[in-house]
């Protein structure tokens, strides 16, 4: 994951998928938008079917789809429908220029967000700035509002559970209980004969056990039946923060540093130096929802990397006024700030969405507020309490982490090896530091560079961007013939191919580099296959390719495919 950089003057592009065969109103519709001002990244297809298999394949980070009604094959309408279908994460817009009564409301009871009818006058690409983005954001808050009633179902259900789980241990406590007081019914009664008392009623028992024997069963049984009423308090417990955040215990250290671990910088970037502090009040392990919490740790430390040029970064996580609260400060010399700017920063967390819209990194942060309201807690920024650090910005945050105690038996083992970082101090504090490097792939010093080869547009833009995101150069080529005539006018140390290519396959592109053709590099080209079914993993294999990434494509997935195709040579 790379840290998301963003200007607070300037708002995140829409993010386009435009589905359109005609090379004018393609023109027109991205001039309407430099014409307005309005930042947008478009993606184009000129077929339905191109769309489709697409977003298919690949994992497009996408808020927006337009498309044109008539198309060759499938129509637009037709597509609307199947995305539809799936209940897509992006609003989808129809355009048409016949402006049928029909197919208006068909695709508006197919669950279209706009239908925008293109007039011969183009009066209507004024007002497409406008209307997209307003179709966005009523799909957000559609989306936004069935994730709510989800979850309150899904709390519902949780809770319904959780009383029934407690019913059933209630009842097997209590026979257990019942069991145990039996027990010691019958040891009184032993202890009873032991004194002189009168027997036990079903006549005379045989043989007679000391008194010291009779008082330790009748000791035993009474721990016992303690354990007992513990276990069920503790049941109790865990219960009621099941149905509070389906939470999990784990080690705190082990999240913060998996967090750290996980960021990753743009190529251009300088190198950082992450630092994480926990307190020796802290404890080793807590109850909460671990995912959660790395991920404000992960959105907060990039968010702020990409306000600043340079400069150390610290975590450092101490008590937070009530026992079962975390305060968790960011903060170091990467983050000196002049007041008006911490001011600014300090307003998003009050501001409106759509006072904070025109910020992405303000979004960011509003999103962190919303998760940490998730943990619990809360979200600030200060400035630091030391004179000599007067322009120095912590950002804050709190989260309600209870404690949960380690069996004698636990231990919590510390990292080792080259890569270990982890320190304790005297007093118990644990400190530990990661270098984060720019993540750059080189080959013999220089980026590596890639041939990504697909007749598909969306392919091409997503596979180019995560190949772009490790450090690479690529090329793209739309066809195996293209490809070919690639590696002939220059070096490549990777081809990412899709199989389904026109006038000539993937498969076949592979068999054909396998034989020598349109090589300029002396050692053997790693060649991966993008967007593969299991069924073609033999053909694969035969062909000659050195590995391939299941649909649908991610970055995670791409990067492993290529670090191990590169590995070599890195």
């Amino acid at each position: 994951m790379s840290p998301k950089t963003a200007n607070l003057d300037t708002p995140a592009p829409l993010r386009i998928l435009l589905v359109e065969d005609d090379e004018f109103d393609v023109a027109v519709f991205r001039r309407a938008f430099r014409k307005s001002g309005v930042a947008c990244e478009i993606v184009r297809c000129r077929r339905a079917e191109e769309a489709l298999e697409g977003l298919q394949i690949t994992e497009l980070e996408l808020e927006l789809l337009v498309t044109d009604h008539k198309l060759p094959g499938m129509s637009g309408l037709e597509l609307a429908k199947l995305l539809l279908a799936d209940k897509p994460s992006y609003a989808i817009v129809l355009l048409t220029g016949g402006g049928s009564e029909e197919v208006a409301i068909e695709s508006l009871k197919a669950g279209v967000h706009e239908y925008i009818v293109k007039d011969s006058t183009h009066e209507y690409l004024a007002r497409l700035p406008l209307m997209l983005p307003q179709a966005v954001q009523r799909h957000q808050d559609h989306v936004a509002r069935k994730k709510a009633e989800r979850d309150l179902r899904s709390a519902q259900d949780a809770a319904l559970e959780s009383r029934r789980r407690r019913l059933r241990m209630q009842e097997e406590t209590s026979e257990a209980i019942r069991q145990k007081l039996r027990h010691m019914r019958q040891a009184i009664h032993l202890m009873a004969q032991n004194t002189g008392m009168s027997p036990p009623a079903g006549g005379k028992s045989k043989g007679k056990p000391s008194p010291g024997e009779a008082l330790s069963s009748l000791r035993s049984g009474h721990q016992e039946l303690e354990r007992l009423f513990d276990e069920l308090l503790e049941a109790s417990k865990y219960d009621a923060q099941q149905q509070e955040g389906n939470g999990k215990a784990f080690d705190l250290g082990d999240v913060i540093r998996g967090a750290l671990e996980a960021l990753t910088l743009p190529p251009a970037a300088e190198a950082r130096d992450l630092f994480y502090v926990l307190a020796n009040d802290v404890p080793e392990r807590v109850f909460g929802n671990p995912q959660q919490l790395r991920e404000m740790i992960i959105r907060l430390v990039e968010s702020l990397l990409g306000q600043s040029d340079g400069g150390e970064l610290t975590v450092e996580v101490r008590r937070h006024r009530a026992d079962e609260y975390l305060r968790f400060d960011i903060g170091g010399k990467c983050l000196l700030m002049p007041a008006k700017n911490r001011q600014r920063l300090m307003a998003a967390f009050n501001l409106s969405e759509e006072e904070t819209m025109a910020g992405a990194f303000s979004v960011e942060l509003m999103e962190c507020r919303d998760l940490a309201r998730r943990l619990g807690g809360s979200i600030w920024v200060e400035a630091a309490p030391s004179a000599e650090l007067a322009d120095q910005t912590l950002l804050c945050f709190s989260a309600e982490l209870p404690a949960v105690p380690l069996d004698s038996h636990q231990t919590i083992q510390e990292p080792s090896g080259e890569s270990s970082w982890w320190e304790t101090s005297d007093d118990g504090t644990r400190a530990g530091r990661q270098r984060l490097e720019p993540r750059v792939l080189e080959i013999d010093r220089h980026p590596a560079q890639v041939l990504v080869v697909s007749n598909n547009p969306v392919v091409i833009h997503v596979v180019g961007r995560m190949v772009e995101q490790l450090g690479c150069r690529f090329v793209p080529a739309e066809s195996g013939i293209q490809a070919l005539n690639a590696l002939q006018r220059e070096p490549f140390d990777l081809v990412l191919t899709a199989l389904d290519l026109p006038q000539m396959g993937g498969l076949e592109l592979t068999r054909r580099i396998r034989e020598g053709a349109g090589q300029k590099t002396e050692h053997r080209l790693p060649i991966i296959a993008l967007g593969t079914r299991p069924e073609e993993l033999e053909a694969c294999r035969q062909a000659g390719l050195d590995g391939l990434v299941r649909r649908p494509l991610s970055q995670r997935k791409l990067e492993s495919a290529v670090r191990r195709a590169l590995r070599d040579r890195i």
